[in-house]
């Protein structure tokens, strides 16, 4: 996103915004990778009628199910029954690829 900035001699200049990973309130934004919050085994994944998904992992250690939650847009790289790390991303990166970028 790019916001004109006016300098004191009238002329413009144009800075860029970076897209926002983080929100005030430290939600994070779509534009960004979601990890695994414990290591497990995904039991259930569900798909939100307005978006986004409910991904529950059942923990290794004491078998709790914790609820990570990904809003609309971003694509699942995990399914059911698969055993995961903490921290291991739940989702592809949006803003790998698009113009002048290459696959990684």
């Amino acid at each position: 996103m790019r916001i004109p900035n006016c300098m004191s001699n009238g002329s413009y200049m144009e800075r860029v915004l970076g897209k926002g990973q983080i929100y005030p309130n430290r939600s994070k934004s779509n534009n960004t990778v979601y990890n695994a919050t414990t290591t497990g085994v995904v039991s259930k994944i569900v798909r939100k009628e307005k978006g986004g998904s409910e991904i529950t992992i059942k923990e290794a250690s004491n078998g709790r199910q914790m609820v990570d939650l990904v809003p609309p847009g971003l694509g699942l790289l995990v399914s059911e029954s698969e055993s995961i790390k903490l921290d291991q991303p739940l989702t592809s990166n949006p803003n790998v690829g698009g113009f002048g970028q290459g696959d990684a």
